[in-house]
């Protein structure tokens, strides 16, 4: 029993009505007076306990009556006696023993009395059909705590005072406000005893209570018995009141964010509605807005996750790991977009005009458990710079055994990576298949893939044929030649389009060129594979003539080698008929650079040798560090 400050007669019984305690007396601070509470059929001669301490009304009837005789000493009374040295300030217990023989006393009946010195609770509202009245509303908890509250009111320049007697049988007390403006109420109970609870309130002539808009209702735990939805309202609807059913119970409010416990949200649907209230007509004015809970479950099933949605058939939207996914669903829905190993949560809403909204829990994650394996999307199949053969790809599950097999070969890993170094790319092309089998013991599908085997051939001096196996594992958009310098850095780059074959041109090439490779690039990201890497090579394009005729007329008249072919260094043998050396030539690159023919003149000691046959031998280094010879037979013209 919670008693707080009385000003008349009332009485407080004890749990079986046995006995009476006066109300009045605690707020007067006077003796209690302990009163019949069977219609005079109570033993006048039984006694009651006194004591001051909660604890002190626990155990067996025994310990509880030892336990005061401790505390409190003997401190009996009988049914007509007062107490005479009652603490108004402290709360207690009063029980009645049944006197047995020695150690059989027992309880028959108790009062627990819980004494707060706090001034009543109320709110104050305006009435929109009478803006000049002011209700003062107290809740029907409150008010059966008191037996009379008084209230006072003034305006802000202290005139106009009034004063009130607030009926507790009633809801509220109206009073009328003789100006606009701020006015100041006091709620009074046991003057002098507890200060009184002072509120203010602004009158205004064009008040009214604003609609039931933007609340929304949220079911934060889904369980059988703890379960909790959390009301939200505009700050807006806080100082206003409202009539307001939630699951049955009626209650003229303020709208202000509440959540509301130990509920069975698992099963039981809950439901809130509310709508102005006017206080003076005491009835509901304004539309009336209402929003109910949503009961979601998912489920992983063989090849899709299961939502079930309990809205009393109302069409929700579902939003799936955070992101929006259907609209317009009712009772359930299968989710069959999903992946083997992946987690995933849903949750439930609708709305409702005036930007009214429900929401319910994010279910718990679920994994996905699908009946089908998601594919490998592509491979790269790489040709390292040191010959070896990598192979990754795309891994469209979170967890999977990825398989590759290599003719009879096959290896498995969790991840999609894989090394061959058993294998020549460089003499050709090598064929993979790659599978995975996810978590749900599904097998995908297997997805070819083919390195790139790059060869080339040198069609003259200044251009080189380069041709390449076509590139299997995702679809090629394009190749490209990568020409690379002796470290395997790339130096410039060409783009060959779609098919296998390029033609290089060397005649302007940067100097720093001396290898190549081939890039597959495929259409999405993350598709590029390399391919083995070769040394540029021309057609060196040199000769030597069969005759000259070095007569001094500008033409063949000096035995050399032609062709468009740089060279570096030359070494010419000229031998007679009897294997004699008559001449030799020799030059660098830079004698080879200015531009005068170095070869043969026809002389041997700088004479003229007749007309006839000779033979002759050449050693030439090209540019390219390629080493030339050349035999063979000159004839000689005068």
């Amino acid at each position: 029993m919670l008693i707080r400050c009385f000003s008349a007669q009332a009485q407080t019984s004890s749990e079986n009505g046995h006995f009476q305690v006066a109300k009045d007396k605690l707020c007067q601070t006077e003796q209690l007076q302990i009163t019949d509470g069977t219609g005079g059929n109570l033993d006048p001669d039984l006694i009651v306990l006194y004591g001051t301490a909660p604890n002190a009304g626990t155990g067996t009837d025994k310990e509880i009556i030892e336990n005061f005789q401790n505390l409190f000493g003997n401190q009996t009374f009988q049914v007509g006696e007062p107490i005479p040295e009652y603490d108004a300030d402290s709360s207690f217990f009063l029980l009645r023993i049944l006197q047995g023989q020695e150690g059989t006393d027992k309880i028959d009946d108790r009062l627990w009395i819980a004494v707060t010195k706090s001034a009543p609770e109320y709110a104050l509202y305006q009435c929109p059909s009478q803006p000049d009245k002011v209700v003062v509303y107290m809740e029907e908890q409150e008010r059966a705590l008191y037996h009379q509250v008084n209230f006072k009111y003034q305006n802000e320049d202290n005139s106009d005072n009034g004063s009130a007697d607030f009926d507790l049988n009633k809801e509220s007390l109206i009073v009328t406000a003789q100006t606009t403006g701020t006015y100041e109420f006091q709620a009074i109970s046991c003057p002098g005893i507890i200060p009184p609870n002072k509120q203010v309130i602004e009158v205004d002539n064009n008040y009214q209570i604003p609609a039931v808009n933007g609340m929304s209702l949220t079911v934060t735990r889904q369980e059988t018995q703890d379960g909790a939805i959390r009301l939200s309202f505009p700050a807006a609807l806080g100082s206003h009141p409202y009539i307001s059913n939630w699951n049955g119970e009626i209650q003229i409010v303020p709208l202000n964010n509440i959540t509301f416990t130990d509920l069975n949200t698992q099963e039981d649907i809950y439901s809130f509605t509310a709508s102005p209230y006017d206080l003076c007509e005491e009835k509901s004015i304004g539309q009336s807005r209402s929003l109910h809970s949503i009961i979601i479950d998912a489920t992983s099933e063989k090849g899709f996750n299961k939502i079930e949605i309990n809205a009393l058939n109302k069409s929700v939207d579902l939003q799936k790991n955070s992101t929006p996914w259907v609209k317009g669903v009712k009772n359930s829905i299968d989710d069959r977009d999903i992946t083997c190993g992946t987690n995933y949560e849903y949750s439930a809403s609708y709305s409702e005009a005036g930007d009214l909204s429900s929401h319910s829990v994010t279910t718990e994650k679920i994994s996905g458990n699908t009946d089908k394996a998601a594919n490998i999307a592509f491979v790269n199949a790489n040709v390292t710079e040191d010959n070896l053969i990598e192979i990754d790809g795309d891994e469209p599950t979170q967890r999977a055994i990825y398989t590759i097999t290599n003719g009879s070969s096959t290896i498995s890993a969790e991840e999609h990576y894989f090394t061959y170094d058993q294998l020549n790319p460089q003499q050709q092309a090598y064929c993979f298949r790659s599978s995975l089998t996810d978590e749900c013991n599904n097998l995908s599908n297997s997805i070819r893939s083919c390195t790139i085997f790059l060869s080339s051939e040198g069609k003259s001096a200044t251009e080189t044929q380069l041709q390449w196996s076509n590139y299997a594992g995702f679809k090629v958009s394009k190749y490209e030649v990568l020409l690379l310098n002796e470290n395997n850095a790339i130096v410039e780059e060409e783009d060959a389009g779609p098919f296998p074959a390029f033609r290089i041109n060397t005649k302007n090439m940067d100097p720093a060129i001396s290898k190549l490779r081939i890039r597959a690039v495929g259409q999405n990201t993350n598709e590029e594979a390399l391919s083995n890497i070769i040394n540029l090579e021309t057609r060196e394009v040199l000769e030597f003539p069969n005759a000259f005729s070095p007569n001094g007329d500008g033409i063949n008249d000096i035995f050399t080698y032609v062709g468009s072919t740089a060279v570096n260094a030359f070494e010419l043998l000229i031998y007679n008929r009897w294997g004699e050396i008559i001449h030799q030539t020799k030059a660098n690159a830079q004698e080879l650079s200015s531009g005068a023919k170095k070869g043969w003149d026809g002389t041997f000691n700088g004479t003229k040798v007749p007309a006839g046959h000779y033979t002759y031998h050449a050693e030439i280094t090209t540019a390219r560090n390629n080493q030339l010879t050349f035999n063979g037979i000159i004839i000689l013209i005068r």
